[in-house]
């Protein structure tokens, strides 16, 4: 990985491309990015744009009062 990715905090656990995508994608976002990636066009940019929503909305269910009630159940459960 190289050193700027290594360097940066990146909320998600990703391989090395696919952080460097990242990384990338946030810098597009901030009107920077490299440009000579031109196949990291609009469609790329909504791919990430509808996968860190839909981490997002990950994030929230498993943070809900809900989710943990569901996982406490499921602990006290006996198992067979």
């Amino acid at each position: 990985m190289s050193s700027e990715v290594q360097d940066r905090r990146i909320p998600y656990r990703f391989c090395e491309d696919c952080a460097e995508e990242f990384v990338d994608y946030i810098e597009r976002m901030q009107g920077r990015g490299d440009q000579e990636l031109y196949w990291r066009d609009e469609a790329w940019m909504e791919v990430w744009a509808t996968w860190i929503n839909h981490r997002a909305a990950l994030d929230r269910h498993f943070r809900s009062k809900s989710f943990t009630r569901l996982l406490e159940e499921l602990k006290n459960t006996p198992s067979d």
